[in-house]
């Protein structure tokens, strides 16, 4: 087959993927379990994965239909209990014979329609498809700097008091009685749901408070709530404290890598029509991928922006969000 092919398989992204992602993912569980329904017997599961993959690359498929173990001894013993019971008892030996043979005629076809189909591109060839094109993001679209006052061309949402003085944090009046409110800021304007863009959220966090969380969103949804300024059709990457998440519709994502975040660092939400990668650039430049999928937004407009949310009185909390950025690709 040729390599293009094998890569848009999706049995063959399913084995590179849990080869990558290593044992106790998700990934390799699905890989492995796909294996073993197809046959494929031993316990070392690596073996399995490897040898597969490579079956694949050098054309020998596992979705062939192949008689199994002992199915010769097996059909020719029904063959003579059909003889032995005499006429009109039983199933006659010819119809027995073409009906096996039609199985197995059918499932050659099925396989042969399968591989000649076309197949979409993966989400992981999307994926890097995307990450390539972020290298390319030159326009600016929009900056917001928060230096004294609200950035011309950015609101606020939800009911947390908020302080633009120098940077972005709640108002030292919202450290008490401010439980369960949120607020932050957004753009007045959307992304299209098919322009590729990031945005990238600069963040001082000499000492973040467990009682406050920091949220940097692209939403799908235009109604924020009056208390909080959330919405319930997001991507969202969260900070609590020094601890990284990832949440695609309230749920939380599983990350590629748990790193501490610190203070300096840069966060960057990548996405185009279908999928998203979320990332952390360090204070030194370093890129750390943390996660990356499709995100189910949809077709609506994208929502960009970060807010505060308040869980208790934060006491001392020093975190703050300097800059917010969102920049795409020219023309």
């Amino acid at each position: 087959m040729p390599p293009a092919n094998i890569e848009n398989d999706p049995f063959f992204e399913l084995l590179t993927d849990a080869l990558r992602a290593g044992p106790g993912s998700p990934q390799w569980h699905e890989a492995v379990t796909t294996l073993r329904g197809r046959g494929s017997e031993g316990d070392d599961e690596m073996r399995l994965l490897i040898e597969a993959r490579e079956n694949l690359e050098s054309g020998r498929g596992y979705r062939a239909v192949r008689a199994g173990q002992g199915f010769t001894r097996k059909l020719m013993g029904q063959i003579e209990n059909a003889s032995a019971s005499g006429p009109g008892r039983g199933i006659p030996t010819a119809t027995l014979i073409a009906v096996v043979c039609g199985l197995l005629i059918v499932g050659v076809v099925a396989y042969v329609v399968n591989r000649l189909a076309p197949h979409e591109v993966g989400s992981s060839q999307q994926i890097d498809n995307l990450q390539d094109k972020s290298h390319r993001f030159f326009d600016t679209m929009t900056t917001a700097t928060f230096a004294g006052a609200m950035p011309e061309g950015w609101v606020a949402i939800g009911s947390l008091p908020l302080d633009e003085a120098n940077g972005l944090r709640p108002a030292a009046a919202a450290d008490k009685g401010a439980k369960d409110l949120g607020g932050g800021v957004r753009w007045s304007k959307t992304v299209e749901p098919a322009q590729a863009f990031a945005m990238e959220v600069s963040v001082d966090a000499p000492e973040p408070s467990g009682a406050l969380l920091l949220e940097a969103f692209v939403s799908a949804d235009a109604n924020f709530s009056a208390d909080k300024g959330t919405s319930s059709h997001d991507l969202v990457w969260q900070l609590h404290g020094r601890e990284q998440r990832v949440l695609l519709g309230g749920s939380s994502q599983s990350l590629l890598a748990t790193p501490t975040f610190n203070h300096g660092d840069m966060v960057r939400l990548i996405l185009d029509q279908n999928v998203a990668i979320i990332e952390v650039v360090s204070a030194g430049g370093k890129t750390q991928r943390l996660w990356a999928g499709p995100h189910d937004l949809g077709k609506n407009p994208r929502y960009v922006g970060v807010r505060f949310l308040q869980t208790g009185a934060s006491g001392k909390a020093d975190i703050s969000v300097k800059e917010i950025k969102v920049t795409t690709s020219p023309g």
